[in-house]
């Protein structure tokens, strides 16, 4: 069985993305939003993407952008993919698509209730995402909160809404819990912020070769 996709995101600096792909992350995430504390510019995001000259993928995080923005971003920056975090709705998820056909795109939703999701997720199955990711709400932050949510209750609510869309799971992971997680959703990927973080936008490589060791060793648990 193949491991779950692993994204660090909140990647601020060269090192820590070469660690990253060293450790055989399949993407890192640099976040645009403004007010966040991982926030990066395109021109950093750019220097690295071009020093660090591996096959990783590189995903940006925005929020409530228009598309031409978005797609602006991809270039000048370099990303493979992007990260919609704000309020999106799925006409943006078309138009984005048409311009950029081969990125991947992922939107981000807030998991607050079983009913909530629910709605969300059936809001989202037929409008050309490659994933729906599930995020811990906290008022005032869009991610990176290190708090995880119900994760049994999620995982009922995506089979009750049928979702048909391949889920990365965020919100408070971390080298001690992420086990639990692919064991109960089965994801096509994890994402992993403060849990493997010394310093908000600081990678812990101690924290980030245990994190992805952890989602390493339960894929080959559930294979034996």
């Amino acid at each position: 069985m193949k491991k779950s996709w692993v994204k660090i995101c909140g990647t601020t600096n060269y090192a820590d993305a070469e660690l990253a792909w060293s450790l055989n992350a399949d993407a890192l995430g640099f976040v645009f939003v403004e007010g966040s504390s991982r926030k990066v510019t395109v021109d950093q995001v750019r220097e690295i993407v071009d020093t660090l000259a591996r096959p990783i993928e590189r995903i940006g995080v925005v929020q409530s952008q228009v598309v031409e923005e978005v797609v602006e971003l991809v270039d000048h920056a370099g990303l493979s993919g992007v990260q919609l975090h704000g309020d999106e709705p799925q006409e943006f998820v078309r138009a984005l698509r048409g311009r950029l056909p081969a990125a991947r795109i992922i939107k981000g939703v807030h998991v607050t209730s079983a009913e909530e999701l629910k709605d969300r997720v059936t809001q989202f199955q037929d409008c050309g995402l490659d994933n729906l990711l599930l995020d811990s709400h906290v008022a005032g932050q869009s991610g990176g909160t290190g708090i995880p949510f119900d994760w049994k209750q999620a995982a009922e609510a995506l089979r009750e809404a049928g979702n048909k869309v391949p889920v990365i799971v965020a919100g408070g992971l971390n080298a001690e819990n992420v086990a639990e997680v692919v064991e109960t959703f089965h994801p096509f990927g994890v994402d992993v912020v403060s849990g493997v973080e010394s310093e908000k936008g600081r990678k812990d490589p101690k924290k980030l070769r245990a994190f992805i060791a952890a989602v390493c060793k339960e894929q080959k648990s559930e294979v034996a």
